[in-house]
């Protein structure tokens, strides 16, 4: 059996999953986790980009146990990254890596750009 190819991953796409490497989260803890790093993104923007995340088999979600009562809202959907999520964030991050290698002098650029 030939290995699954890896899907290539947008940068949104990779912040994402990198926030959940270390724990699953809901929705709004992801994007307040992005923000505190310097990425912004909406609520549409990230439920859009879990769902297709999850139809390619990169995340897997389930809802909280909370009760909604207790919450006074809705049910929290949690996400969690799956082994072929990580594969493919380990591959778009070493594919960014080599390429940045390429390109002399990059950190001289980038620390003027910053």
């Amino acid at each position: 059996m030939a290995p699954q190819k890896l899907p290539a991953l947008t940068r949104g796409e990779m912040a994402i999953l990198s926030t959940l490497v270390v724990q699953e989260r809901y929705g709004l803890d992801i994007v307040r986790t992005l923000r505190d790093k310097g990425q912004v993104i909406s609520l549409a923007g990230l439920y859009t980009t879990l769902m297709r995340l999850e139809r390619d088999g990169l995340v897997t979600s389930r809802w909280g146990d909370e009760k909604a009562a207790v919450r006074q809202g809705a049910r929290r959907r949690y996400y969690s990254i799956t082994g072929l999520g990580e594969r493919a964030l380990r591959q778009t991050k070493a594919v960014v890596m080599r390429v940045l290698h390429a390109v002399p002098n990059v950190a001289r650029v980038s620390a003027v750009l910053s």
